[in-house]
């Protein structure tokens, strides 16, 4: 029988209370299998509410059928990849939530950007705190309490004590190809690549058919390899084009589907 994973504290937990104290609607988002369940989860136990899965074939079905029966369940009412439900859900949402404006009502999750999905034109403006989850961070793993982020930009000057951590460049190697994905970060590195295979796979295959229409789906593989070799760079378009063989204004458009999704983003300079 296998030992129990140890529980992993999310920092995002603290955001999502905050969030549920100010906000009538909190949407969280991230890419598949960073642990938006789980969080979600628990937080809902925490709160006493009420889980609806929309991965969940019954589950979605009861809320395409009457979404404005399902959002009056006792609050919180946490729905997992809201984007399933469509533009009916977001309106009978928006319909509570403007009758009742009390904090709280509502956590989604999705592994979608809320407001770039093109098949949503109900963004709740106005009503809604947006969160994104990413994989796990390091200080999560190690199950260590850091404020790197908020010293950098409130206090620099602090850092000149810093000591940098001592570790060889095999342990770095091995750190970088764990990744923060929580269920492949423990796996053998055979079932590892087998895991993130499987993932590319349902991401680009199934997810990406269900944000938006395109011909050349095969391709998307090549382009997340490609975006992939250029961590950290300069992002050039017509050279990642020429590099995928497709014209640049269709690599643009796969481009903007990919962030969607959760699986680049662009760093400001």
């Amino acid at each position: 029988m296998a030992a129990p994973r140890p529980t992993i504290v999310r920092r995002a937990r603290t955001l999502i209370e905050e969030g549920l104290r100010h906000a009538r609607v909190l949407a969280l988002t991230g890419a598949r299998q960073v642990g938006k369940t789980t969080l979600a989860r628990e937080v809902c136990r925490a709160h006493r509410g009420t889980l609806l899965s929309l991965d969940d074939h019954g589950v979605l079905e009861a809320v395409l059928r009457d979404p404005h029966r399902v959002v009056e369940a006792k609050s919180p009412v946490v729905i997992d990849e809201f984007q399933l439900g469509g533009d009916r859900l977001l309106r009978a949402i928006k319909s509570r939530v403007d009758e009742d404006r009390r904090p709280g009502q509502f956590l989604l999750t999705g592994s979608t950007r809320f407001l770039t999905v093109p098949t949503l034109s109900e963004t709740l403006a106005g009503r809604v705190q947006l969160l994104d989850l990413w994989p796990l961070a390091q200080v999560e793993i190690r199950g260590r309490r850091s404020n790197f982020v908020d010293r950098l930009f409130g206090e620099p000057h602090a850092l000149l004590g810093l000591k940098p951590e001592r570790r060889t460049r095999h342990e770095t190697f091995e750190l970088v190809c764990a990744g923060g994905f929580p269920e492949a970060r423990t796996a053998p590195p055979r079932a590892r690549r087998r895991w993130f295979e499987s993932y590319v796979q349902t991401v680009t295959q199934r997810d990406a058919a269900e944000v938006a229409r395109i011909q050349q789906i095969g391709q998307l593989p090549r382009i997340l390899e490609l975006l992939g070799a250029r961590t950290a760079q300069e992002i050039k378009a017509a050279e990642v084009a020429r590099d995928a063989g497709l014209p640049r204004t269709t690599l643009t458009a796969y481009l903007t589907l990919l962030e969607t999704l959760h699986q680049w983003f662009r760093l400001p300079a």
